[in-house]
């Protein structure tokens, strides 16, 4: 069955936040700290960049140096498969279940202790669900060389292609697999600008709910179903075992044969595999040192995931290249939450200013656009302001993504908020509400000088007012003045959800070399997988579900089966 719905956006943070019987990552995908309180911090400080090592080359690392070979007498049991994956996420089960129907012997393992859901949106490109709901065709020859743009051409555009060849396919695939137990599927909106048609978020993007179930749980219903399945085509399932190293055959130079991996009461296992092995083991945003080589900017922020790159270091270990595109692209975002827009993957669009009180951009942008513009501010912090009238004014509101369709239930929500816990979700660092009934009060409240704070406002009033942005360039529509009182103020980080790529890899998913030599017996599905960001965007909502996750497991899969 395929339903068009409206999205609440109230349902899609709590349905985020709930798990079900299954660990959601999207809520432990980054721990939170503390938001920088401005009246303690009004300057901020500058991230710390990459340690220099003699003669100014960058220093080394300790994941850089192999630890020792895992001795053979420590390993107490061998399994013997065709296929091993190492990761029991999304991308860990996709490949997983469809390297068994291609006909191969399988055994999963993680370090989690029960399947691992995240997010809930899936992006699919042309899909026989969007025909069927008679959805309009998305022209993707035209689309892509717009996103090769954007992201500079600093990406493998190969791997794009996919969304043209391969995606359709993964992701009917997972479909027939949702509906047949007994999941709807529903599509979110995308977001073109009405009077320039630039597009901010394209459509296509996929969840799967059942009757009475909240919007944004798709990863936990995804996990439920592809476990199952899993189960039934008699794989083998070895939770709490962490992957430690990897066994490649001839002095390091051959193939891939086997992963060795520490069970829960600290004794090792080898996973033997005749076909390939699949690394699916997330990201590295918890290694602070991964993080401070690979993403140095973003190493800082708040909110480091769960994982520490296991499967990227097991990887290297054994020769795999790391990705070309450097530096590797966070999917990081910035203020939307209880100050709601027109869609949900757009930032907030009224005034935006950092804590001196400064406008610095365009606020007329998307969620990851904005971040980028506010990781140069003071204490990377970004303040958004408005007045009582914003929630009328700032209309015609989506039904679809946005936090709620009623604006005039919205100023009670502002309200309720001030002097509440900040508000935190999907891991996001701390935002907090504030309200006064003057521009100086809430610049007190700031900890910023009211002058010029009351300056800035004036200012953007005034650019309301003649209806043109002559500092940034905003939209007409989104220039609302902030005049009626009460007003006000929302701040916060931004927070990192995942540090994307890793592993340099071909549309094959086979790991590569620093010669782009394949490493036989070795597969990459999901995060890991290299090249495919420069920027992490948001424009196709779910996109890392839906190409990394799902599209790229699919392939390891098949391809890893068919050897």
């Amino acid at each position: 069955m395929h339903t068009m719905r409206n999205i609440d956006r109230r349902d899609f943070i709590k349905g985020t936040l709930g798990t079900g019987a299954l660990l959601a990552a999207g809520t432990g995908l980054a721990a939170c700290s503390t938001t920088p309180d401005p009246k303690q911090d009004p300057a901020g400080s500058n991230t710390e960049m990459v340690p220099a090592g003699a003669n100014g080359t960058a220093a080394s690392y300790s994941f850089e140096t192999p630890p020792p070979p895992i001795p053979q007498s420590d390993i107490t049991e061998t399994v013997e498969s065709d296929v091993v994956v190492v990761g029991g996420g999304p991308a860990g089960f996709v490949a997983a279940v469809r390297a068994a129907e291609k006909g191969a012997k399988v055994t999963l393992i993680s370090d989690a202790k029960e399947p691992v859901s995240h997010g809930g949106d899936y992006f699919g490109a042309n899909t026989a669900a969007m025909k069927a709901a008679g959805l309009p065709k998305m022209d993707m020859p035209a689309i892509l060389p717009i996103r090769f743009r954007d992201n500079s051409y600093n990406i493998d555009q190969d791997k794009w292609y996919l969304l043209l060849n391969k995606n359709p396919e993964a992701i009917d695939w997972l479909t027939e697999k949702m509906e047949s137990n007994g999941y709807k599927t529903i599509f979110l909106d995308g977001y073109t600008d009405p009077d320039s048609g630039e597009v901010f978020v394209y459509g296509g993007t996929h969840q799967w709910v059942q009757e009475g179930e909240a919007l944004g749980t798709s990863g936990v219903g995804v996990l439920a179903v592809l476990s199952r399945l899993a189960e039934e085509a008699g794989i083998r399932m070895d939770f709490l075992t962490a992957g430690k190293q990897l066994v490649r055959d001839d002095g390091n130079a051959g193939r891939v044969s086997a992963v060795i991996a520490q069970t829960s009461d600290g004794s090792y296992r080898k996973y033997a595999a005749t076909k390939g092995i699949i690394l699916a083991t997330g990201d590295f945003t918890a290694d602070n040192e991964m993080m401070r080589k690979y993403c140095p900017d973003y190493a800082d922020l708040d909110g480091h995931g769960a994982y520490s790159g296991d499967g990227h270091k097991m990887g290297l270990w054994v020769g795999a290249a790391w990705q070309k595109t450097t530096p590797n692209a966070p999917m990081a975002e910035t203020l939307s939450g209880n100050v709601a827009t027109a869609n949900s993957l757009l930032a907030f669009s009224g005034l935006t200013v950092n804590l001196q009180g400064r406008r610095y951009s365009n606020e007329n942008c998307g969620i990851g656009h904005a971040c980028h513009a506010q990781m140069r501010q003071p204490s990377q912090t970004a303040v958004c302001i408005w007045d009582i009238d914003y929630a009328q004014a700032a209309g015609p509101w989506s039904e679809s993504w946005t936090r709620g369709s009623d604006p005039a239930t919205l100023p009670d929500e502002w309200k309720a908020a001030v002097g509440a816990e900040p508000m935190t979700f999907m891991g996001m660092a701390p935002m907090t509400m504030l309200m006064a009934d003057t521009i100086e009060d809430l610049a007190s409240q700031l900890g910023c000088d009211p002058a010029t704070l009351k300056a800035t406002v004036d200012r953007y009033n005034a650019l309301c007012e003649a209806g043109v942005d002559e500092d940034f360039g905003k939209n007409h529509r989104m220039m609302i003045p902030i005049k009626k009182p009460p007003f006000f103020a929302h701040y916060g980080r931004p927070w990192l959800l995942v540090c994307t790529g890793g592993l340099r890899a071909n549309t094959k998913m086979q790991v590569l070399d620093d010669s782009d030599k394949v490493i036989e017996g070795l597969y990459v599905a999901g995060t890991i997988v290299g090249d495919v960001y420069s920027i992490y965007d948001f424009i196709f909502g779910g996109i890392h579900l839906g190409l990394n996750c799902t599209t790229f497991g699919y392939i390891a899969g098949e391809e890893a089966a068919s050897r």
